[in-house]
């Protein structure tokens, strides 16, 4: 039975405070956001458009968060991912970010826990 991440996530507590602005997106609104699950708390910051007028709610940031997973677990190297994105492979920049978002992988696996193939399957209709 599909479920929709909208419901998944309402067993998410999510916690917004102003983040650090990132030069690479100043048109962002910058947030650290604290999520909680089954006693598991994880902290990230989440940027989105000043059109967007509302806070992130959970349901946003785990499909962030999953799709970036999800791109780090399709990719066989640093390489690969980067073409597949359009990112040069020969830019540290891009090297740096690839390596954030493998540390991001990590912690929204962790954090979801045997839940992740669960959200994972209702991102596909979000």
């Amino acid at each position: 039975m599909k479920h929709s991440l909208e419901k998944l996530c309402s067993a998410i507590k999510i916690e917004n405070e102003w983040g650090e602005p990132n030069p690479d997106f100043p048109q962002a609104d910058a947030y650290k956001v604290t999520l909680q699950y089954k006693r598991r708390k994880l902290s990230v910051p989440f940027y989105q458009g000043k059109a967007i007028c509302k806070e992130p709610q959970a349901h946003d940031v785990i499909y962030c968060l999953i799709s970036e997973a999800q791109s780090i677990e399709c990719a066989d190297s640093f390489e690969d991912w980067a073409s597949s994105l359009g990112y040069d492979t020969d830019s540290r920049k891009a090297e740096k970010t690839y390596k954030a978002c493998v540390k991001n992988q990590q912690n929204i696996r962790r954090f979801l826990g045997t839940d992740f193939d669960l959200f994972a399957e209702a991102c596909q209709d979000y």
